[in-house]
């Protein structure tokens, strides 16, 4: 297979950050994911114009002939190549506005370029037809189509037999393909995006946000009022309620961004012990004084959550710790992460904000890290779910990321790409570092917050990673 060069220019992709989190490589942490570029909205409008043209054509092409996927990639990389010198004279010599907009179609051609690079090297190199339809999902998941030749009959029959298969407790490996346990998969659907938990929870934060809303148009005009009254003790006292109203309002609102477990089934947790010093390990938020009490909550929701999954003893039948020593540390760069010392017992985890799913996230990394058996366990996963994918620039997947270009991932089918992170030696932890855990929280913390298929929610539309997250979790002998 013939492929053309790479489309010459230096593409800047940087950009401001996704949900409060960044460090480079040189911390030696495990980071948070992070945010897309920022556009003028005019400048975005042309993007997302010439994108979607562009996907349109392959789409179009794609429906005359759905099982040439790899020759019809191929041909529009080379279409856009023949259009390269065109779009890049337009952004010369010409007034400002016009230079944007040509900047824009010029991005959108490097970006879907980059994008179909990466699919096809993935078809060519596939060494099996289980590999090679994979790859063909992602392109077709780029055009925004069903793949084809897959019946839901097909579907069912193949869901079926693997659910025959399932141990109760205890996911395994059998043929090349993960198993997972009769309960990982029950907690795996009941928390599809489609399911109630999610609905739920999606549910309480609209309504804590349209109370909060209420109450600030109800205190404003109260406010008015008060101010353009004699200021008695009866004015004071309608005042003061309006007051009462907007800090309960805004006390719900917290409560439903910050505290995403609280409406968690308690059928599904497997284990009903509760959290105490020994499972918890020594966590300690004195270089943290400023948040110290509301990270302290938050991170305590997080290890109890976690814990209800966790077995109470490991299979030798000691207690199992969840961390060793954990220290919260001010951030003073834009993305949080974790960092182990090396030659200590101590991580670190870095943050700025009080946000569930950031601490969660990063909580998972230093509960990974704190246990050795538990982490080949996840990387075992991730080879599993890897295997034959050559790392890619995350900026070349997750256009208009603002990632750099040294941040790599392995594609697969993640629901989102920051899940196949790839981690030099140098940033890994003590066993090495992954995301696979860690993505899991941030997904269940912010699937309630989102409107539409994000990140999130298609990683909690990914049954098999999520059953491995609860089955990993509940066996004994994970923990030593």
């Amino acid at each position: 297979m013939r492929f053309i060069k790479h489309l010459r220019g230096k593409h800047d992709q940087r950009g401001h950050g996704r949900r409060g989190t960044s460090t480079s490589a040189r911390s030696g942490g495990v980071s948070s994911p992070k945010p897309s570029k920022v556009r003028d909205p005019e400048e975005q409008q042309q993007y997302d114009k010439s994108r979607n043209d562009l996907l349109e054509d392959l789409r179009t092409t794609y429906s005359r002939n759905p099982s040439g996927a790899l020759q019809l990639a191929e041909g529009r990389m080379q279409f856009i190549a023949s259009r390269w010198p065109h779009v890049t004279k337009k952004a010369k010599g010409y007034e400002e506005d016009y230079q944007r907009r040509a900047r824009a179609e010029y991005d959108a051609l490097v970006d879907t370029h980059k994008a179909l690079r990466s699919i096809v090297s993935g078809i060519e190199k596939a060494t099996n037809e289980k590999q090679r339809i994979k790859a063909i999902g992602r392109y077709t998941q780029l055009l925004g189509i069903e793949p084809q030749n897959t019946s839901s009959n097909d579907r069912q029959q193949k869901q079926r037999q693997l659910d025959s298969l399932r141990h109760p407790t205890k996911g395994r490996y059998e043929d090349g393909v993960y198993i997972a346990s009769q309960r990982g998969m029950a907690i795996a659907r009941a928390l599809s995006p489609n399911g109630e938990f999610v609905a739920s929870r999606r549910k309480s934060f609209k309504e804590a946000q349209q109370r909060l809303d209420q109450a600030r148009n109800v205190h404003a005009a109260a406010v008015k009022q008060w101010q353009a009254s004699m200021k008695t003790p009866e004015d004071d006292a309608r005042l003061q309620i309006t007051t009462n109203e907007l800090s309960a309002a805004e006390r719900m609102l917290t409560r439903a961004a910050t505290n995403p477990f609280s409406d968690f089934p308690e059928s599904l947790f497997p284990f009903s012990h509760g959290l105490d010093v020994v499972q918890l390990g020594n966590v300690r938020f004195d270089a943290f004084p400023d948040a110290a009490r509301e990270l302290r909550s938050i991170s305590g929701e997080v290890f109890r959550f976690v814990a209800r999954f966790t077995p109470p003893q490991n299979r030798n039948g000691d207690p199992v710790t969840l961390t060793r020593t954990l220290a919260f540390e001010k951030l003073s760069s834009s993305r949080a992460y974790y960092q182990y010392r090396k030659g200590t017992r101590e991580g670190i985890v870095k943050i700025d904000t009080s946000d569930v799913g950031v601490a969660g996230h990063e909580i998972l990394h230093a509960i990974e890290d704190s246990h050795p058996e538990l982490s080949r366990r996840v990387q075992e996963f991730y080879a599993y779910r890897t295997q034959n994918e050559a790392p890619v620039p995350m900026n070349t997947v997750e256009t208009n990321s603002g990632y750099a270009d040294g941040e790599v991932t392995r594609v697969d089918q993640w629901g989102d790409p920051y899940t196949g992170r790839v981690y030099s030696a140098d940033v890994a932890s003590r066993f090495g570092s992954t995301e696979v855990l860690s993505m899991i929280m941030t997904a269940l913390a912010d699937a309630p917050r989102m409107e539409s298929a994000d990140g999130a929610l298609r990683t909690l539309e990914d049954e098999e990673h999520l059953a491995f997250f609860f089955d990993v979790l509940g066996d004994p002998d994970s923990w030593g």
